[in-house]
């Protein structure tokens, strides 16, 4: 009998303290775990600036257009004009053949059903100079020819949101709103009137060469209207 009573006894304490066996384990298991993602971390922290940096300031409230404008010139825009930019020969002869696939070729659609915008390069001879109308433009004739194959905007007034929209790595879902998309292309125009057409005497334009980088959107005009990136006037 007290046999059976002292093994009675010796279960029940035993089950006692299971629970707070069991309990310890896991503390220790936690504590372990803890302590391994702290020093020994099974994710990669990426740093912003390799990232999301770019997307991220230009989705900040605080965005100013033109600071952002300077940020990415040098180091994104003049490098994926020189990659990118196409012959005018080229690209006017492939839109002339089939509009559509050259479109989808060298077009950048910089948001759903807008018009394609192209980076372009070329270089001819100033046969027409216009400074009254609203939009002052320079003709340029790319061959042996006395009309002009295309217009390039000479300011002051700039036209469009082309620069903007034919950049590819501009993304309308970058910006906080459609208000902060507008004031970027503004910006950009503002950013050529301070570099590309800085020092341009369009009194004495006619008649000059120039080389030149720029972009356009195709539109209904028979010839298209480049926005200078970058532009040099010879003799």
């Amino acid at each position: 009998m007290t046999r059976s009573v002292l093994l009675s006894s010796r279960r029940r304490a035993s089950s006692t303290r299971r629970p707070w066996l069991f309990l310890g384990v896991a503390v220790a298991i936690v504590v372990a775990l803890v302590l391994l993602a702290i020093f020994d971390p099974p994710w990669v922290v990426e740093s912003l600036s390799k990232s999301t940096a770019g997307s991220s300031v230009a989705n900040s409230s605080n965005l100013d257009p033109d600071s952002y404008v300077n940020a990415v010139w040098k180091s994104k825009v003049l490098p994926t004009v020189k990659k990118r930019a196409v012959e005018l020969p080229t690209l006017l002869g492939a839109l002339q053949k089939d509009r559509a696939a050259a479109s989808k070729k060298y077009g950048n659609y910089s948001v759903l059903d807008s018009p394609p915008a192209f980076l372009a390069k070329g270089s001819g001879r100033v046969v027409s100079v216009d400074t009254l109308s609203l939009v002052s433009k320079a003709g340029i004739a790319l061959g042996s020819g006395t009309k002009p194959d295309v217009f390039i905007q000479i300011g002051p007034i700039l036209s469009g949101t082309d620069v903007r929209d034919a950049l590819p790595f501009i993304n309308f879902n970058d910006f906080e709103n459609q208000v902060k998309y507008g004031e970027v292309a503004i910006a950009f125009n503002s950013k050529v009137r301070e570099t590309a057409l800085a020092n341009l005497n369009t009194g004495k334009l006619k008649g000059k060469k120039v080389t030149f980088t720029g972009a356009f959107t195709l539109s209904s005009a028979r010839r298209p209207l480049v926005t200078p990136i970058t532009l040099k006037v010879g003799r």
